[in-house]
């Protein structure tokens, strides 16, 4: 049965796009110590939280004030068309990765198994997945953000409430740093490789292919299911159907996940 290589997953890709989102964890993080843990060094800050403090105020509302002031600067500086630009950028780089890899397969056994490369359609812009996929990650870079504000929020606010000194809190505020790190090395392994085979398996459908054979990296990481799936063939619109959790699956979907598709000509 002839089978044509599919994409696998590139660390690359995923790192270049985990770098990209790690700065904007780091950002926050700095942030809120400049401007409400270390007690408004930063003179723009300062200006902007001074102006809207009042005197005589108890130290929970004075940093509920501040934290509002830190809310506002950080939406402005992750506008909306700020995070777009990172999605496009880094999505654009899975993109191109996965036409790259897909066609040098195919280069190299186009002509043993007989596929037209112009009937096929394997060159082809896939606009409407780009744009769905960019879409989906402004709002997941949008709440990495958002997410961790909120759990620096939460630390400083329970040590004013339970009169914990701000000092000692210092080490959780450094623990939320690496939650978020983690959350953001999540998000670029599991958009950037899912792009890349949403990608791979149009064009394999554009050529006439119709099924595929699931393939796992069968280390440590993989997971139980995926380790079953290995090497079971599948219908490439449907899915692979696992019975214990009644679900259709496919490679590159799940979070972290690092299977890919061979194509069965």
């Amino acid at each position: 049965m002839p089978i044509l290589r599919g994409v696998r997953y590139s660390a690359k890709v995923s790192g270049e796009y985990y770098t990209e989102l790690k700065k904007i964890v780091e950002y926050v993080n700095a942030l809120f110590i400049r401007t409400v843990f270390n007690g408004l060094n930063t003179p723009t800050m300062a200006r902007k939280i001074q102006a809207i403090e009042v005197q005589d105020e108890s130290p929970n509302e004075r940093y509920k004030r501040r934290l509002a002031a830190f809310n506002k600067y950080l939406k402005g500086k992750f506008s909306r068309k700020v995070i777009e630009q990172i999605a496009k950028r880094s999505l654009w780089r899975a993109g191109k990765y996965s036409e790259r890899e897909f066609n040098r397969h195919l280069k190299t056994q186009i002509k043993s198994f007989g596929l037209d490369l112009e009937k096929g359609g394997v060159i082809k812009k896939y606009g409407s997945y780009m744009a769905t996929a960019v879409e989906e990650n402004v709002l997941l870079v949008q709440n990495l953000a958002d997410e961790q504000a909120k759990r620096l929020q939460s630390i400083i606010l329970r040590s004013v409430r339970e009169g914990i000194a701000v000092e000692a809190v210092r080490g959780e505020i450094q623990g939320a740093l690496g939650i978020g790190k983690r959350r953001a090395a999540t998000i670029a392994r599991t958009e950037t490789h899912k792009l890349t085979q949403q990608l791979a398996d149009r064009r394999a459908m554009d050529l006439g292919i119709t099924r595929g054979k699931w393939r796992a990296v069968m280390d440590n990481r993989t997971s139980e299911q995926h380790a079953r799936f290995n090497g079971k063939e599948f219908d490439l619109v449907k899915g692979l159907y696992d019975p214990r959790t009644d679900s259709y699956n496919w490679p590159g979907r799940r979070p972290n996940c690092r299977c890919w598709t061979e194509y069965i000509i």
